[in-house]
């Protein structure tokens, strides 16, 4: 079986937790703060990895952009050459009686 199961939505835009974190700290203005205990630990990850991305961090920037936009597609390229064999039919020989 290929894919999730049928009813699967462990995937779905409305679970991905980490990816809206992080769009929505990413969009907040600069000028609204919040407290360390206000936050959520998953906040502050969020808050963390865009602080890491905007210092130049190239894994945290690719983070960022595959959360946002999503995963480049990977291409493979694959140069295949066959030879067609002939196989001749053998028939059984008949039973010596």
């Amino acid at each position: 079986m290929a894919g999730a199961p049928k009813g699967n939505t462990n995937a779905s835009k409305e679970n991905r937790l980490w990816g809206n974190t992080i769009r929505r700290a990413v969009m907040q203005d600069e000028t609204e703060t919040h407290t360390a205990g206000k936050a959520n630990k998953l906040r502050q990850l969020a808050d963390k990895l865009i602080e890491n991305g905007l210092g130049g961090d190239n894994i945290a920037l690719k983070e960022i952009g595959d959360r946002l936009d999503g995963r480049a597609v990977q291409s493979i390229e694959a140069n295949v050459q066959a030879e067609i064999v002939e196989i001749p039919y053998l028939t059984p020989k008949p039973d010596d009686e």
